[in-house]
Parts: structure tokens; C-alpha cells; sequence
């Protein structure tokens, strides 16, 4: 008898275990924009970053309308924004709206990140509530070609 009570405690337990770890997995996968059950196996993301540190290279970016691959380009205005390191090349909404501007930014990249910064703070200052939506490169273009934003970092201006 009380083998048998061991044996379903143990069972319980285990089951408990498992359904309680799958949960976990599928809320990550469910609600985590930038989770990848390949990495997360395999480990590569953290190798990648690793790797990526012990490099130490500069990370360049340049992106044109035609990397969008926008529905309506009408609708979209490329402009030069002068701010105090540098000038940039962005694409904007035509008609901005008046409550908060969306910009898009890639939370790798820390060159990216910083530029989109500096924009924020130059629209912020032109007294424009700015929202910056921080994710990885790829959702960060998906985003752009839904025409989820106001707001894209194309290019940094070459100075002369």
C-alpha cells in the first residue's frame, strides 16, 4: 500500500513538473517577440554575442525605402535631421499625428540605438511626445513594412 502511494506521489509530482515547464515554454514563445527555440537549445545567441563582444567591430547600418518594401510609399517623406553629433537620413509619416510618434530602433546595435536617440531627443524638442519601440533587427523591419511606425532611421548623412 504504501508503495503504491509513493509510486502515484511520484508520478503527481513529475506530472506537476512537467506541465508547470511546458507553461513556462509557451508563455516565453507566446508573449516573447525575440524568443527562438533553436537558441534556446542550441545555445548559438549566446556564442553569437560572445563572439560579436570579443570582436569589438563597428556595427554599421544603412537601410533604403526599397529595404521596407512599404505598401504605400506616398505616404512616407525621406528627410535629412540635423542634430548635435551628426546629420541623419529618416523616412517619416506625411501626416504625423498628433499624440505620440512611434520610431523604430534595433536593441542590438548600439550605433542604431543611440542615432534614434539623438532623433527622439531632436523631435522632443520640437514638442513631440516620442515613443521608441526597441526590438531586434528582423521584427524591427517587419514593423516598418506593416507601417507600424511614424518615424525610420535610414542612414547616417556622410559628412564631408
Amino acid at each position: 500500500m504504501k508503495a503504491q502511494q509513493k509510486r502515484r506521489l511520484m508520478i503527481l509530482f513529475i506530472t506537476i513538473l512537467f506541465v508547470g515547464s511546458f507553461s513556462i515554454f509557451l508563455n516565453r514563445v507566446s508573449f516573447d517577440a525575440n524568443f527562438s527555440v533553436i537558441d534556446a537549445i542550441s545555445g548559438a545567441t549566446k556564442q553569437t554575442h560572445r563572439k560579436k563582444d570579443k570582436a569589438n567591430t563597428v556595427e554599421t547600418w544603412s537601410y533604403s525605402i526599397d529595404d521596407l518594401s512599404l505598401p504605400d510609399k506616398t505616404a512616407y517623406i525621406e528627410e535629412t535631421i540635423h542634430t548635435e553629433t551628426g546629420d541623419y537620413v529618416l523616412l517619416r509619416k506625411a501626416n504625423l499625428p498628433d499624440d505620440t510618434l512611434v520610431i523604430l530602433s534595433d536593441s542590438e546595435n548600439r550605433d542604431y540605438s543611440k542615432a534614434v536617440q539623438e532623433i527622439a531627443s531632436a523631435y522632443t524638442n520640437q514638442n513631440y511626445k516620442v515613443k521608441i519601440r526597441n526590438c531586434h533587427e528582423t521584427m524591427m523591419l517587419s514593423l516598418a513594412h506593416a507601417e507600424h511606425f511614424d518615424l525610420f532611421l535610414l542612414r547616417e548623412e556622410a559628412t564631408s
